[in-house]
């Protein structure tokens, strides 16, 4: 479900698109964080989906992608479970799904 929406959302950006909005970038950020968070407890396939679309197409960079990971390896464990995960996963994509389609639509 979650890679499926990403696909989505990734079909809703121009190829001709310069600039990523800044609240399309920062949902992207906050959802490279939730999966540095969630990912002892879910699917590496979700990472791999992930990274090369926020990266190349959302804006996420490398230096957000390592500090997330240095942040989250300095704290406790997160008790999380995969469920929790993945349903706060599939909210927020479904947010930047919404995201991406108003932009593309000139709202």
């Amino acid at each position: 479900m979650i890679v499926s929406t990403l696909m989505a959302a990734s079909l809703a950006l121009t190829p001709v698109q310069q600039e990523v909005p800044r609240p399309v970038q920062k949902q992207a950020e906050y959802i490279t964080t939730m999966l540095v968070i969630c990912r002892p407890v879910t699917s590496p396939a979700l990472w791999d989906e992930w990274l090369p679309f926020a990266v190349n197409d959302l804006g996420v960079t490398q230096e957000y992608i390592a500090t997330s990971r240095e942040v989250v390896a300095e704290r406790d464990p997160y008790p999380v479970t995969e469920t929790e995960c993945l349903d706060a996963l599939i909210d927020a994509t479904e947010k930047l799904e919404k995201m991406l389609e108003s932009d593309t639509d000139g709202r």
